[in-house]
């Protein structure tokens, strides 16, 4: 396993073997111990299985936090990106994820992508204990898929990170997502979409590329006093 301290951030990476698999069909793994207040949250693990094609966030928020919105990319930064990666937005009180196309023209960061109705992929189950904890688990194969993204773009790529045969560009073996929290989120529906959400309670977004993406399944030893 290796170890490097970026801006006060650890970025660890390890090799593992999955028994009976092969190595076209990988698990990528992604941990971040942050312990940054102004972002909301304390910790973030994200994995990839690429053999069952599922999606998990999960996190730890700071008290207070009822609400997220997350787009995960291939290593870019998604700011300039339209129809090409998908917008969650996680609402804890109605323990709910709902998918858009994300677009960037959309509103602060493209934080709007779910204001075009014709962009609505899916709603999906939210795991969130009522304080601090939230996870989802998304199987992607439909929306990850050509034949689901080509009526979007032609570079469709979906959610997905750690997939190194379907880089464009030399940011090899990252993960990169714009995540924001949010407080007094109060999502608003129709039917399976989303009518509003309020921004006013949302924290500083954490927005730009991190390095590595392939097996931290544990960021150990960390220095003091840091802990994840």
């Amino acid at each position: 396993m290796n170890c490097s301290l970026i801006k006060k951030l650890w970025i660890c990476t390890a090799l593992i073997s999955i028994p009976s698999m092969s190595l076209a069909t990988p698990m990528f793994y992604y941990k971040e111990c942050v312990g940054n207040p102004a972002q909301g949250y304390t910790q973030i693990t994200a994995d990839y299985n690429e053999p069952l094609t599922t999606l998990t966030w999960r996190f730890d928020s700071t008290p207070g936090v009822d609400g997220f919105w997350l787009v995960v990319t291939l290593g870019e930064s998604a700011w300039q990106t339209q129809n090409k990666y998908v917008a969650f937005y996680g609402d804890g009180k109605n323990k709910r994820v709902t998918a858009y196309v994300y677009d960037s023209s959309r509103g602060t960061h493209g934080r709007e992508s779910y204001k075009d109705d014709s962009k609505f992929i899916g709603s999906f189950d939210l795991s969130y204990d009522g304080g601090t904890k939230f996870q989802f688990d998304i199987h992607t194969a439909i929306m990850n898929s050509d034949a689901f993204g080509s009526k979007f773009s032609k570079n469709w790529v979906g959610a997905v990170f750690g997939r190194p045969d379907i880089y464009e560009f030399p940011a090899k073996k990252k993960i990169g997502y714009i995540f924001q929290t949010l407080t007094k989120s109060n999502f608003q529906y129709q039917g399976d979409k989303i009518n509003s959400i309020d921004f006013s309670g949302a924290y500083y977004p954490r927005k730009i590329p991190l390095e590595y993406t392939t097996m931290p399944e544990a960021c150990l030893p960390l220095p003091p006093p840091n802990k994840c």
